[in-house]
Protein backbone atom coordinates (compact mmCIF):
# COMPACT_ATOMS: atom_id res chain seq x y z
CA UNK A 1 0.00 0.00 0.00
CA UNK A 2 1.01 3.74 -1.04
CA UNK A 3 0.93 5.74 1.64
CA UNK A 4 0.27 9.34 1.34
CA UNK A 5 0.83 12.54 3.87
CA UNK A 6 -3.13 12.52 4.39
CA UNK A 7 -3.58 8.79 4.86
CA UNK A 8 -2.06 7.97 8.48
CA UNK A 9 -5.68 7.61 9.82
CA UNK A 10 -6.12 4.76 7.75
CA UNK A 11 -3.55 2.62 9.71
CA UNK A 12 -5.17 3.18 12.78
CA UNK A 13 -6.86 -0.31 13.16
CA UNK A 14 -7.94 -2.08 16.03
CA UNK A 15 -5.47 -4.40 16.43
CA UNK A 16 -2.73 -1.84 15.64
CA UNK A 17 -0.59 -0.49 18.65
CA UNK A 18 1.94 1.31 16.99
CA UNK A 19 2.59 3.12 13.70
CA UNK A 20 5.76 3.67 12.22
CA UNK A 21 5.19 5.55 8.64
CA UNK A 22 6.55 8.26 6.49
CA UNK A 23 3.84 9.73 3.71
CA UNK A 24 4.35 11.48 0.67
CA UNK A 25 2.52 13.83 -1.08
CA UNK A 26 1.86 10.86 -4.18
CA UNK A 27 0.38 7.49 -4.37
CA UNK A 28 4.33 6.21 -5.97
CA UNK A 29 5.80 6.81 -2.31
CA UNK A 30 4.86 6.30 1.42
CA UNK A 31 6.12 3.24 3.51
CA UNK A 32 4.71 2.16 6.45
CA UNK A 33 5.51 -0.10 9.38
CA UNK A 34 2.28 -1.34 11.65
CA UNK A 35 2.95 -3.29 15.38
CA UNK A 36 0.33 -5.23 16.73
CA UNK A 37 -1.11 -4.00 19.88
CA UNK A 38 -0.06 -6.98 22.08
CA UNK A 39 3.30 -7.19 20.50
CA UNK A 40 6.12 -5.84 22.82
CA UNK A 41 8.31 -3.31 20.88
CA UNK A 42 10.35 -0.11 22.46
CA UNK A 43 11.84 2.09 19.54
CA UNK A 44 14.31 4.56 21.12
CA UNK A 45 15.46 5.32 17.22
CA UNK A 46 13.54 6.08 14.13
CA UNK A 47 15.21 6.86 10.73
CA UNK A 48 12.61 8.10 7.68
CA UNK A 49 13.73 9.61 4.40
CA UNK A 50 12.65 13.00 3.27
CA UNK A 51 11.43 11.48 -0.11
CA UNK A 52 8.97 8.68 1.27
CA UNK A 53 11.53 5.76 0.00
CA UNK A 54 11.67 3.94 3.32
CA UNK A 55 11.07 3.61 7.07
CA UNK A 56 13.39 2.25 9.45
CA UNK A 57 13.13 1.53 13.17
CA UNK A 58 15.68 -0.02 15.66
CA UNK A 59 14.76 -1.00 19.17
CA UNK A 60 13.74 -4.69 21.36
CA UNK A 61 11.28 -6.74 19.75
CA UNK A 62 10.31 -9.00 22.58
CA UNK A 63 14.02 -9.11 23.95
CA UNK A 64 15.55 -8.89 20.78
CA UNK A 65 17.42 -6.24 19.52
CA UNK A 66 15.80 -5.51 15.49
CA UNK A 67 16.31 -3.17 13.25
CA UNK A 68 13.01 -2.87 11.00
CA UNK A 69 12.88 -1.60 7.97
CA UNK A 70 10.59 -1.42 4.97
CA UNK A 71 11.72 -0.02 1.45
CA UNK A 72 9.87 1.22 -1.72
CA UNK A 73 12.55 1.74 -4.41
CA UNK A 74 10.81 3.32 -7.57
CA UNK A 75 10.90 1.75 -10.84
CA UNK A 76 14.94 2.70 -12.00
CA UNK A 77 18.10 1.28 -10.70
CA UNK A 78 19.00 3.29 -7.76
CA UNK A 79 22.31 1.89 -6.38
CA UNK A 80 22.29 5.85 -4.31
CA UNK A 81 19.27 5.00 -2.56
CA UNK A 82 20.74 1.67 -1.97
CA UNK A 83 24.22 2.83 -0.98
CA UNK A 84 22.65 5.26 1.13
CA UNK A 85 20.19 2.85 3.38
CA UNK A 86 22.95 0.01 3.46
CA UNK A 87 25.20 2.57 5.50
CA UNK A 88 22.88 4.40 7.26
CA UNK A 89 21.57 1.49 8.55
CA UNK A 90 22.21 1.76 13.21
CA UNK A 91 23.19 -0.94 15.34
CA UNK A 92 24.30 -3.81 12.58
CA UNK A 93 26.63 -5.34 15.01
CA UNK A 94 23.97 -5.71 17.95
CA UNK A 95 20.71 -6.20 16.68
CA UNK A 96 19.58 -8.35 13.91
CA UNK A 97 18.20 -6.99 10.71
CA UNK A 98 14.78 -7.38 9.32
CA UNK A 99 14.00 -5.78 5.88
CA UNK A 100 11.02 -5.59 3.59
CA UNK A 101 8.90 -3.74 1.46
CA UNK A 102 9.21 -3.31 -2.46
CA UNK A 103 12.77 -3.23 -3.62
CA UNK A 104 11.88 -3.46 -7.57
CA UNK A 105 14.92 -6.14 -7.80
CA UNK A 106 15.42 -9.70 -8.48
CA UNK A 107 18.02 -10.78 -6.27
CA UNK A 108 17.83 -14.68 -7.38
CA UNK A 109 15.79 -14.48 -10.98
CA UNK A 110 16.00 -18.40 -11.02
CA UNK A 111 13.78 -18.43 -7.84
CA UNK A 112 11.89 -15.81 -8.46
CA UNK A 113 10.67 -15.53 -12.17
CA UNK A 114 9.27 -18.34 -13.83
CA UNK A 115 11.32 -17.46 -16.78
CA UNK A 116 14.57 -16.15 -15.93
CA UNK A 117 16.01 -13.46 -17.99
CA UNK A 118 18.13 -10.96 -17.96
CA UNK A 119 17.84 -7.74 -15.55
CA UNK A 120 17.99 -4.60 -16.24
CA UNK A 121 18.88 -2.94 -12.31
CA UNK A 122 22.09 -4.65 -12.24
CA UNK A 123 23.84 -2.12 -10.19
CA UNK A 124 21.43 -2.16 -7.22
CA UNK A 125 21.05 -5.56 -7.25
CA UNK A 126 24.78 -6.37 -6.97
CA UNK A 127 24.78 -3.97 -3.82
CA UNK A 128 22.11 -5.29 -1.84
CA UNK A 129 23.60 -8.97 -2.89
CA UNK A 130 27.11 -7.65 -1.47
CA UNK A 131 25.81 -6.51 1.53
CA UNK A 132 23.49 -9.68 2.26
CA UNK A 133 26.74 -11.78 1.85
CA UNK A 134 28.84 -9.31 3.90
CA UNK A 135 26.42 -9.49 6.61
CA UNK A 136 25.31 -13.48 5.63
CA UNK A 137 21.84 -13.08 5.32
CA UNK A 138 19.09 -14.67 3.21
CA UNK A 139 16.33 -13.72 0.40
CA UNK A 140 13.12 -15.47 2.14
CA UNK A 141 11.29 -14.05 -0.98
CA UNK A 142 13.82 -16.83 -2.95
CA UNK A 143 13.80 -19.93 -0.59
CA UNK A 144 10.04 -19.92 0.03
CA UNK A 145 8.83 -20.45 -3.87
Amino acid sequence: MQLRMKDPVRLRKGWVGQVFHLGFDSKSRGVEILMRKKTGFVCPKELRDLVGRYVMVSGVLERTPVILVNVHALNWDDVGLMRWLLAATPDLATHQLIMGGDLNCVLEPRAERSRPRSMGRIRMTKELGGFMEKMTMVNLWGRIL
